[in-house]
């Protein structure tokens, strides 16, 4: 998963709190080092976003929820996949930035 589909996934829906937009790129950062899946526990994930593990599940509840994350079980950790269904193939948040700041770099 590149920059560009990790941030058009965060920006893919607009009524997902904060708190599950830092899943969403824990998750996606986890997929960019191991690949399409990422197999982390319920507890790793909420130390990652600085959440209880509590938290963390119903931010995974509300993703999966809204057809974000898809889950498998696998021994003592979870399988999570961003469906890519549900990232837009255009950048979202270009529609009100300036010319050019689609292709600018997150964060900068």
């Amino acid at each position: 998963m590149d920059l560009k589909s990790i941030r058009n996934t965060v920006n893919a829906d607009k009524s997902i709190s904060v708190i599950d937009r830092f899943v969403i790129v824990a998750l996606a950062v986890g997929m960019f080092r191991e690949g399409d899946k990422y197999k982390v526990s319920i507890s790793d994930l909420a130390c990652q976003c600085n959440v209880s593990p509590r938290t963390a599940k119903k931010s995974i509840a509300n993703l999966k929820r809204a057809g974000i994350v898809s889950v498998s079980a696998d021994g003592t950790a979870n399988v999570y996949k961003l469906n890519s269904a549900m990232i837009p193939r255009q950048d979202i948040g270009a529609r009100n930035a300036p010319i050019g700041a689609a292709n600018a770099p997150m964060g900068g």
